[in-house]
């Protein structure tokens, strides 16, 4: 059996995600697959390959996790697209440097308003890395 890097948690109104990685940019890449499993894409007629670069600058390492799935969203609903792969970089704790990687002609199944700050917090364990993230509907 293989564990997710990610898992969706009962949430009363929004919908909560839980996220780890051996490193920070895991980390940031399983929150991001956690968020598309979420939306739950549905594929369209004609679905090609695409990236989009994202580059991001935050106050901190909570901002900039919220600032990037917020990315996401936004750039995946402007373009009809969602994501399943990405690489990524963080310089240091303030910068974000990614590409994301998925398909064209896609649609959420369901709908995601934004990534927030309630209950946030990143935290350091044995294992590398561990954040819950809120998500409202």
């Amino acid at each position: 059996m293989t564990t997710l890097p990610y898992v969706e948690l009962d949430h009363t109104a929004d919908l909560c995600l839980r996220a780890t990685g051996d490193d920070l940019p895991a980390l940031f890449a399983h929150a991001a697959q956690g968020l598309f499993a979420l939306l739950r894409c549905r594929a369209g007629a004609h679905p090609q390959a695409v990236s989009r670069s994202i580059a991001l600058e935050s106050g901190d390492q909570e901002s900039l996790l919220v600032d990037w799935l917020n990315e996401l969203l936004y750039v995946a609903e402007r373009h009809g697209e969602c994501y399943d792969g990405f690489s990524i970089a963080l310089p240091d704790n303030q910068h974000l440097e990614a590409v994301a990687m998925g398909w064209s002609d896609q649609r959420a199944g369901r709908c995601i308003k934004a990534a927030t700050f309630f209950g946030l917090n990143i935290v350091q364990t044995a294992a590398g890395y561990e954040a819950t993230i809120t998500f409202d509907v």
